[in-house]
Parts: C-alpha cells; sequence; structure tokens
C-alpha cells in the first residue's frame, strides 16, 4: 500500500513539475553517460538521449521551462559535434488557418534558434522551417493530439547523420490550389 501512495505522489510530482509547458504526457529526455559502443553522434542518441522536441502552448511561439531545458541538453550536444547542423521545423495544431499557422510555425522554429545561438551554437548551423498544421506530428482533433503538433523538431541535418530529408525550401507551402509535393516527387497525401 505504501508504495502505491508513493508511486501516486512520485507521478504527480512529475506532472507538476512540467506543469508550466503545455506539453504531451511524454517523458523528457535525460541524457544518460554513453556506455562503450554507443554511437554519440547518432540520429537515435540525439533524438532518445537528447531531446528532439520543444512543445508550445496553445497560440504561443515563446520556449517555456521545460523547453529551455530540452534546449540546453542540444545547445550542449551540438557544441560536442560541431560537424552536425540541424534544421529546426516549426509545426502547428489543426485549428487556425493555413497561412497563420504557417507564420506560428516559422515564429516558434526561430524562437528555438534564437535560444539555441544564445546558449553557443553557431547560427550558421541552424536553419529554420515551417509546416504550419500540413504536416502533423499526430492526426486527430483531440486535445492531445493538439499538444503534440505544437511542436518545433530539431532535425539533423549536418555531417553523416543521413537525416538530411528536411530542408528549409520543402516547407514553402503550394500556390492557391497546389499540390505540396516534397523531395522525390511525392504529395504529403500519396497523390
Amino acid at each position: 500500500m505504501k508504495i502505491q501512495i508513493l508511486g501516486v505522489a512520485a507521478l504527480s510530482l512529475l506532472l507538476t513539475a512540467c506543469s508550466c509547458c503545455d506539453t504531451p504526457p511524454v517523458t523528457e529526455a535525460v541524457v544518460e553517460p554513453a556506455g562503450p559502443g554507443v554511437d554519440t553522434s547518432s540520429v537515435e542518441y540525439f533524438v532518445k538521449s537528447v531531446g528532439d522536441r520543444v512543445f508550445f502552448d496553445f497560440d504561443k511561439y515563446n520556449v517555456g521551462t521545460c523547453g529551455k531545458d530540452t534546449l540546453a541538453r542540444q545547445a550542449k550536444w551540438l557544441c560536442e559535434h560541431p560537424e552536425k547542423s540541424v534544421v529546426i521545423a516549426g509545426h502547428c495544431d489543426s485549428r487556425g488557418t493555413r497561412e497563420y499557422n504557417y507564420g506560428l510555425g516559422e515564429r516558434r522554429a526561430e524562437a528555438v534558434k534564437k535560444e539555441l545561438v544564445a546558449l553557443g551554437v553557431p547560427a550558421s548551423r541552424l536553419s529554420t522551417c515551417s509546416h504550419g498544421k500540413d504536416k502533423p506530428i499526430v492526426c486527430g482533433d483531440t486535445e492531445s493530439a493538439h499538444q503534440q503538433n505544437r511542436v518545433a523538431i530539431t532535425v539533423l541535418g549536418g555531417g553523416d547523420s543521413g537525416n538530411a530529408a528536411m530542408s528549409p525550401s520543402a516547407a514553402v507551402p503550394p500556390a492557391s490550389g497546389g499540390v505540396d509535393v516534397v523531395p522525390g516527387g511525392t504529395s504529403p497525401t500519396g497523390l
């Protein structure tokens, strides 16, 4: 019984600790010392151990406390891997107009870039793009889906990461009535 009470207390403390952020209920990445044979320069290590996402409140682009913690880890990692560059992709939930959300996604990506530069990462290694609401991370019209889609994702794009599929030009919205074609000649809807 004491273990259950302690577990509930610990869970509530964990949720309260990040209540400053409008983040989905996911665990924060914590940088663990890498064991022998672990490639700390890999995309997998960056995503799982450093953290590639900063979440935002509804209709906001200011980086909260939890986001600043993630960006401190990202800056440390980027300073340790000067051969890497990144694209910061801003995303929005499905509410609002397409045009407004492209602007909001860009402001989110630029806010993340500004924080990383303030933490010592050279701006020349950071690019931004916006996907607005056109490329949701999670499909659906629930609050959980909205929370996960209000995000800026740092994507490794330099060196030998092999994760340079995203480029700033890939995020430019098509002309009215056009089809959003991504690199490789396909559209996100498969048309």
